[in-house]
C-alpha cells in the first residue's frame, strides 16, 4: 500500500535559485533518515551534486532556446509513503526510483531519498524541471496527481504490495491514511496477487503474469466493482450498451440502404410509369404513396448526423466492454487459483 503526492518546488523569496535547489535536495538526503545516504539513489546525475548539475541544465536550456525562465518552478516533489512494515528500505527505494523513471518517461534527472527515521517508510523524489536535453520544461499534466498513483499502485502489485482504493495523507504527516475500508473482493484479489511466492503460483504464472493481475485490480478499484455481483451486473450493462448501439448504428445503415435504393426507383418511375419491376417493388415495400427526392434528401442527411453522433461513443463502449470482459475473466482465474491450490494439496498423498 503506497500513497503518493506531487507539487512543485518554487524558488525561495530571498533565496537565489543555486541556494533553493540546494536546500531541497539536501533535505531530501539527510543522512539521519537515509542511513548515512545509502538510501539515496539516481537518475542522470549525481546525488550529491544534483543541485548543482540542476542548475547548469537550466542555463543549457537557456544557452539552446534562447529563452529565460519565466516560471518560478524548478523542480517537482514527489512523496511515496508505504504502509508499515510491508517494504524493506531498499525496495521502496527500488519502487521509488521506478516511478520516477516512468513518470518522467525517463526524460528528467531526479533523485530518490528514501527516509527510514518513521514507522513508515516513504521516498521523497525530486526531479529536474528542465529535462535532460536541455530543450524543453516539464509541463505539470492535468490530473499529475491520479496519474502517479496510478503508476505507483501498478508498481506495486506488480511487486505482491497492497493498494488501497481511497487513500487521503495528510499533508502535515503523510504517513497518516483513513483506515482500509473491507473491499471484498478487491481484497481477495489482492491476496490472491501477494501469495506470488505460494507453491502453485509457478504453475499459474505461465499462463497469468504478474502484470496483468495487477492491471485487473487496478480496472475493477477504479470503476469501483469491488464485489463479483457488481462485476458480472456492470459487465452484463457494458454488452447490453454496446449491443444496443450497433442495433441503432445497424438500423441506420440499413435506412440508409433504402432511401439511396428508393431514390434511384423513383427517378426511374418518373421516367416510365408502367415500369413492372419499379411498382412491384413499391407494393412490396408497402408504398402507397412516393416521398418526395427533397425529403428523401433531408432524411438521408438527418440519419448521416445521427449516425455520426452515435459513432462518437462507439469505440469508447466498444473498448470498456472489452476491457471489462477480460477483467471478469481474469477475475474469475485469480480467485479460482487459492481453491485449485487448496484441493492440490488435499489430494497429494500423505507422506
Amino acid at each position: 500500500m503506497a500513497t503518493t503526492w506531487i507539487k512543485p518546488l518554487h524558488a525561495n523569496r530571498g533565496k537565489t535559485i543555486a541556494q533553493t535547489l540546494a536546500d531541497r535536495t539536501n533535505y531530501a538526503q539527510n543522512p539521519d533518515k537515509t542511513n548515512a545516504g545509502e538510501l539515496v539513489t539516481s537518475y542522470a546525475c549525481t546525488p550529491e551534486l544534483a543541485d548543482m548539475e540542476f542548475l547548469l541544465a537550466k542555463r543549457e536550456y537557456e544557452h539552446i532556446t534562447g529563452r529565460k525562465q519565466t516560471s518560478d518552478v524548478l523542480a517537482y516533489h514527489v512523496r511515496q509513503a508505504f504502509k508499515p512494515g510491508e517494504v524493506t528500505p531498499e525496495l521502496a527505494n527500488k519502487l521509488g526510483h521506478e516511478l520516477a523513471r516512468k513518470f518522467t518517461k525517463n526524460a528528467h534527472a531526479f533523485i530518490v531519498a528514501t527516509h527510514v527515521d518513521k514507522r513508515h517508510i516513504h521516498n521523497h523524489i525530486i526531479f529536474n524541471s528542465t529535462t535532460l536535453d536541455c530543450t524543453r520544461k516539464f509541463h505539470n499534466p492535468k490530473g499529475s496527481s491520479k496519474i502517479i498513483r496510478r503508476i505507483s499502485d501498478q508498481i506495486c502489485l506488480e511487486h505482491g504490495l497492497s493498494v488501497i482504493e481511497n487513500p487521503h495523507p495528510s499533508r502535515s504527516h503523510y504517513g497518516t491514511w483513513l483506515a482500509a475500508q473491507p473491499l471484498g473482493m478487491l481484497i481477495d484479489l489482492q491476496n490472491s496477487i501477494k501469495a506470488a511466492q505460494s507453491p502453485g503460483y509457478a504453475h499459474w504464472a505461465k499462463m497469468f503474469s504478474l502484470k496483468q493481475a495487477a492491471n485487473t485490480l487496478l480496472f475493477l478499484q477504479n470503476n469501483n466493482l469491488t464485489d463479483m455481483a457488481k462485476l458480472l451486473a456492470a459487465a452484463q450493462e457494458a454488452k447490453n450498451d454496446f449491443n444496443n448501439l450497433q442495433s441503432e448504428i445497424h438500423a441506420i445503415n440499413t435506412r440508409l440502404e433504402q432511401i439511396t435504393v428508393l431514390q434511384k426507383r423513383i427517378g426511374a418511375y418518373h421516367k416510365d410509369k408502367k415500369n413492372a419491376a419499379t411498382k412491384a417493388y413499391f407494393d412490396r415495400i408497402n408504398l402507397t404513396k412516393l416521398p418526395t427526392i427533397a425529403a428523401l434528401k433531408q432524411e438521408y442527411a438527418a440519419l448521416l448526423t445521427e449516425k455520426k453522433m452515435l459513432y462518437k461513443d462507439y469505440h469508447p463502449k466498444k473498448n470498456f466492454m472489452r476491457e471489462i470482459l477480460v477483467a471478469e475473466q481474469n477475475a474469475r482465474q485469480i480467485l479460482r487459483q487459492p481453491q485449485l491450490e487448496k484441493e492440490q494439496q488435499r489430494d497429494q498423498p500423505a507422506r
